[in-house]
């Protein structure tokens, strides 16, 4: 699970370099805010 979220993490800084795109930046972001929330729940789960 914590390599999944590092690799999540190169991948989202991967793309928002590539991404010159400000509206494909604020939706990777978005995504990672929710994939954060989920991790954050499932750790306190734990």
């Amino acid at each position: 699970m914590i390599d999944e979220e590092i690799a999540n993490k190169k991948l989202c800084e991967q793309s928002k370099q590539k991404a010159g795109n400000t509206y494909i930046s604020k939706e990777i972001k978005k995504v990672t805010v929710k994939n954060v929330d989920y991790l954050d729940k499932y750790f306190n789960e734990l």
